[in-house]
């Protein structure tokens, strides 16, 4: 299958409340897989729909997961953002290098601002005017 269909008919699946259709199998395969999907729901908007589907799925590969974030440390703090996931975020910002820990306080900055209220960050940047 073409892998733009397939990106396509997991995103649908997952705003149908399917699961999506990655390999479960071969952990660097899923990887792309999710890293391809995370992209395009990044271009529609529906990363709060997707990110946890694709977390639950990756954090189902249990050890072998860890493992390869031990390898390749920034390819997974990009991953565990998009997918908004703190396990795979933490992990990957645990083992990086310094260019990795400098790249993932960035990402925690976004998250923090990403998970609070609409509220509570307006009433912010009114004090700050």
């Amino acid at each position: 299958m073409d892998p733009i269909i397939r990106d396509y008919e997991n995103l649908f699946r997952l705003f149908y409340n399917y699961p999506p259709i990655v390999n479960s199998v071969n952990i660097a395969t899923a990887y792309s897989e999710c890293k391809a999907l995370l992209a395009l729901a990044d271009m529609y908007d529906a990363l709060p729909v997707t990110g946890p589907r694709v977390d639950h799925h990756l954090l189902g590969f249990g050890s072998r997961l860890f493992k390869q974030i031990a390898k390749y440390p920034p390819s997974y703090l990009k991953l565990g953002y998009l997918a908004r996931s703190r396990v795979i975020f933490s992990e990957a910002s645990s083992t990086s290098s310094d260019n990795g820990r400098q790249l993932s306080l960035t990402y925690k900055a976004h998250l923090t601002l990403a998970s609070q209220k609409p509220s509570s960050i307006s009433s912010r940047t009114k004090s700050m005017t």
